[in-house]
Order: structure tokens, then C-alpha cells, then sequence
């Protein structure tokens, strides 16, 4: 019986070992085929990956302020506030430094393309 249970093992083990090189081997083939395709690539990458591109995945209720929304003009509504805000919110939050970025640079640079001194000729 153990000869049996060891030989089945075996051949368990060198018949998964082949299908998972045999995958290795179709997937590299594949992507190698559509290698200037990124339309194509993206296909065979999103089932690999476990993307998928379905509105059935979207959530349906989100929470809002400690309470649960499903309405979808409600939901619209708050993302509409969210990414109207964000940037004003985010540049608040950010604290003003005391000093100019130039007093960090440790060397001038006295060939640059930028000048400093630039005026208008009257013709």
C-alpha cells in the first residue's frame, strides 16, 4: 500500500510540475506575441491578475460621515465634494517654509541657461 500511495505521489508532483511550466511557457509565448500590442497585453495580464473590469464590483452603499449611503446621486454628490476639495484641503494642510528654496542650493552655478537680469530694449 505504501508503494502505491509513494508512486501515486510522484507522478502527482511531476504531472503538477509540468502543468505549471507548461503555463509558465504559454503566458511567456503569449506576452511575448503581443509585446507591442498594450491593448492586447492588458488582456492577458487582467485575468492573470484578478482585474476585472465589471460594474457589478463597484460597491452599491458607501459610508459617508458614519452613516451608510446608497443613493446614487447622494454617493455622486459626495465624490463631487470630495475631489472639489481635495486640493484646497491638501495645500492647508501643507505648512509654509521659512526659507526660499534657493538658500538650499550649496553651489552657484556660474554657467547657467537660466539669467537673472533680463529687461526690455525699447526699438
Amino acid at each position: 500500500m505504501f508503494y502505491k500511495t509513494n508512486t501515486y505521489k510522484t507522478y502527482r508532483n511531476l504531472y503538477n510540475r509540468i502543468k505549471r511550466t507548461a503555463k509558465e511557457l504559454y503566458y511567456v509565448n503569449l506576452m511575448e506575441s503581443y509585446k507591442n500590442d498594450i491593448k492586447k497585453t492588458w488582456q492577458v495580464l487582467k485575468p492573470i491578475i484578478g482585474k476585472q473590469n465589471d460594474r457589478t464590483s463597484l460597491a452599491s452603499t458607501f459610508m459617508i460621515d458614519s452613516n451608510a449611503v446608497s443613493n446614487p446621486q447622494d454617493i455622486a454628490n459626495e465624490f463631487c465634494k470630495f475631489f472639489t476639495t481635495v486640493g484646497r484641503k491638501t495645500q492647508q494642510s501643507i505648512q509654509r517654509a521659512n526659507s526660499l528654496a534657493k538658500d538650499h542650493l550649496l553651489n552657484h552655478v556660474n554657467n547657467s541657461i537660466f539669467h537673472t537680469n533680463l529687461s526690455r530694449r525699447n526699438n
